[in-house]
């Protein structure tokens, strides 16, 4: 067992990885989740100095959270994927933008054509929660910020 598997997760996630909300998929620490029909939105919490890769094309999206050992799990989801590939960057709130710059050049090289976008984590997080989580809605194109007491169905 891991240290992150070891860790508790803030109550609300807990109960959502548990019901998985009918339509939510979370990733974990050094976790790549792909959407599917069923499971539009995705997600991930506890990104602290850790960093998020969004990475789709028109039909497939993948979520990675992970800080080291992402070249692999990249270089796969690259060549999963058709044309026109788009990666948002997601820095955790304390990620070095050392981290940052290292992974966008191997972005680049990897794949020169594709549109990477940097985002600042704190235009959608729901700043109601400790966890820093957040959802994207593959089908949108759209980060949401989340209630989570809706999504369990449970009143504020």
């Amino acid at each position: 067992m891991t240290y992150y598997e070891m860790q508790p997760l803030h109550p609300i996630m807990e109960s959502i990885k548990k019901i998985n909300s009918q339509s939510v998929l979370l990733a974990s620490m050094n976790e790549v989740i792909k959407s599917d029909e069923s499971h539009p939105l995705l997600g991930t919490y506890a990104l602290a100095t850790c960093f998020c890769l969004i990475i789709y094309d028109e039909k497939d999206t993948y979520l990675i959270h992970t800080i080291n050992d992402y070249e692999v799990k990249v270089n796969s989801i690259i060549e999963s994927l058709g044309k026109n590939k788009k990666c948002i960057l997601i820095p955790g709130l304390y990620t070095e933008m050392t981290k940052i710059a290292e992974v966008s050049l191997f972005l680049k090289r990897i794949e020169p054509h594709m549109e990477i976008q940097v985002l600042n984590l704190s235009e959608f997080i729901n700043d109601d929660y400790e966890s820093i989580e957040f959802l994207y809605d593959t089908q949108n194109k759209e980060f949401i910020k989340p209630n989570f007491n809706e999504l369990l169905g449970k009143g504020r």
